[in-house]
């Protein structure tokens, strides 16, 4: 599989998206996101388009 996930979560929702994200990105996707949830994901060592 492969593809584009775009995710844009406020900040309480933020804490379950790393694990989601890893699932997402070991299918072959790529994650892309707004501003302040590419930093929560980036500091999580996800990378973020």
């Amino acid at each position: 599989m492969s593809g584009i996930v775009f995710r844009s979560l406020n900040d309480l929702t933020k804490p379950h998206l790393e694990k989601i994200a890893k699932v997402f990105l070991g299918l072959g996707f790529n994650i892309v996101s707004t501003s302040r949830t590419a930093q929560f994901l980036e500091l999580k060592g996800i990378p973020v388009e």
